[in-house]
C-alpha cells in the first residue's frame, strides 16, 4: 500500500480508488503566524503542562506566551534554542518536530530529538516550525517494605563438651547469634569436642527435643534459643585380662604344713624333709584377677630343731600388652623381698617371703597360718 505525507495530495485515479488520511496523536500548531520576509516562525510547547514547562530563545522581538507554548519570529538564517524543564516526578523524553513551510506543505517527525537544551535554524523563509516537548513521569522507588526479623541463638551444652555454627552468624564467647528473616530457613551445626558426642537440639523456652541430628535445618517463626547438647562418651570396658601367679616351692621344708585338711587352693604333699610326714603347698597355677585382691595361705610350725626356709614364689604375666602392678602385704613380722613390683607383659617376677626370728619365738612349739594378701591392678 502506497503512502504519501504530502498534504494537500493530489491524484490521478484509472479506477475506483481508497484514499485514507492516517493522523497521529500530535499537538496542532498554532495557526501560522504571518509571514514576513527574511524571517521564519518557531512555536515550542508542550502536551502536559503539568508534567513540566518550555523556553525559547534567540527570537527576534518579544514572544508571544499561552500557559503551554511560546512563540516567535526569527530572523533568516540565525540560530534559536529551545528547552523543557521537567517539574517534580516528571523528566524529559524527546521532542517531537512539525514544520509547515510558506507554501502549505507540511510534514510531522515524531521523536525528533531528545537533546535537551536543542539548538536549530533554518533557511525555510516564512515557514512555521513546532516543537512539542514530551515528558514522561518518573517511576521512583517503591518503599520498602520492612521485614520482620527474628534472633536465632545457638548455645552448646555443656560448653566444653562442644561448639556450634550457622553460616553467617556472630560468635560472642560460645554462643551464636543471627537475625533471620521471619519465615527463613537456616542450617545449623553442632560439633562435639574430643571425648564428647552430640545428643540433641534442645528448646530451653519450650523444654521440647527439637532435633537429634547434629546438621539441622530450622524454619525461623519467632526468636528462638536453641542448646546443643553434649554428653561425655563412657569409657569402653576394657578386657578383664588375668595375671597369673605359679607358686614355686623348692621343697615341702619350706613351710611345714602338718596336721589337718588343705583348705582349697592347696594340696596335701609328702614331705621330704628329716622325719617324713605330709605338708600343704598352694596349687601351682593360682589366677588373680586385676584390683581383686587374693590370699594365700602359709602355715608355719616350729619344732624342737626345724626352722622353716623362705619360700621363693614366681609371679609370671600371661598378657600380651598389658603390665601389672603386683602388691604384696601381709603379718609385719613377715619380710617379702619386693613387696610390690611391675609385671611386664609375657614377664615373670620372683619375690621372696620369709619369718623373722621374732615371729618364730611368738610362735614356740606350735604352728599358726600365715595369711599372705596379693593385689593386682593394671598399669
Amino acid at each position: 500500500m502506497a503512502q504519501f505525507t504530502n498534504n494537500p495530495l493530489t491524484i490521478t485515479a484509472n479506477a475506483d480508488t481508497e484514499v485514507r488520511a492516517v493522523f497521529i496523536a500530535a499537538p496542532l500548531p498554532p495557526p501560522p503566524q504571518e509571514s514576513i520576509q527574511g524571517f521564519y516562525n518557531v512555536v515550542v510547547s508542550t502536551d502536559t503542562p503539568n508534567y513540566g514547562s518550555v523556553a525559547l530563545t534567540g527570537l527576534s522581538g518579544s514572544p508571544t506566551r499561552t500557559n503551554s507554548s511560546i512563540s516567535g519570529r526569527v530572523e533568516l538564517g540565525n540560530n534559536f534554542t529551545i528547552a523543557a524543564n521537567s517539574l517534580s516526578g516528571y523528566r524529559f523524553s524527546y521532542w517531537n518536530f512539525y514544520v509547515q513551510r510558506a507554501n502549505g506543505e507540511g510534514s510531522f517527525t515524531s521523536r525528533f530529538t531528545d537533546a535537551n537544551p536543542f539548538e536549530f535554524s533554518t533557511l525555510d523563509e516564512g515557514a512555521t516550525l513546532t516543537f512539542v516537548a514530551v515528558f514522561e513521569p518518573v517511576l521512583l522507588p517503591q518503599p520498602s517494605v520492612a521485614v520482620q526479623q527474628y534472633l536465632v541463638q545457638l548455645l552448646p551444652q555443656p560448653s566444653s563438651r562442644g561448639s556450634v555454627f550457622t553460616e553467617g552468624g556472630t560468635l560472642s564467647g560460645l554462643t551464636v547469634f543471627k537475625q533471620v528473616p521471619a519465615d527463613n530457613t537456616i542450617s545449623i551445626q553442632a560439633t562435639p569436642a574430643q571425648g564428647s558426642r552430640f545428643k540433641h537440639w534442645y528448646n530451653p523456652t519450650t523444654g521440647n527435643v527439637v532435633s537429634t541430628s547434629s546438621t539441622s535445618t530450622i524454619r525461623v517463626t519467632a526468636d528462638i534459643t536453641l542448646w546443643a547438647v553434649f554428653e561425655e562418651i563412657p569409657p569402653q570396658p576394657s578386657p578383664s585380662p588375668s595375671a597369673q601367679i605359679t607358686i614355686q616351692w623348692r621343697s615341702c621344708i619350706d613351710g611345714i604344713l602338718r596336721d589337718g585338711t588343705a583348705p582349697f587352693g592347696y594340696r596335701e604333699v609328702e614331705y621330704t624333709g628329716a622325719g617324713g610326714g605330709m605338708c600343704w603347698e598352694p596349687i601351682t597355677d593360682v589366677t588373680f584377677q586385676p584390683n581383686l585382691a587374693t590370699a594365700l595361705l602359709f602355715k608355719y610350725q616350729r619344732g624342737s630343731s626345724e626352722y622353716p626356709q623362705p619360700v621363693t614364689v614366681t609371679a609370671t604375666n600371661p598378657a600380651y600388652g598389658t603390665s601389672y602392678k603386683v602388691t604384696l602385704k601381709t603379718n609385719p613380722d613377715v619380710i617379702i623381698t619386693p613387696s610390690a613390683f611391675t609385671l611386664d607383659p609375657r614377664g615373670s617376677k620372683q619375690f621372696v617371703v620369709n619369718v623373722t626370728p621374732q615371729l618364730l619365738e611368738k610362735l614356740g612349739d606350735g604352728e599358726s597360718t600365715l595369711r599372705l594378701d596379693v593385689e593386682v591392678s593394671q598399669v
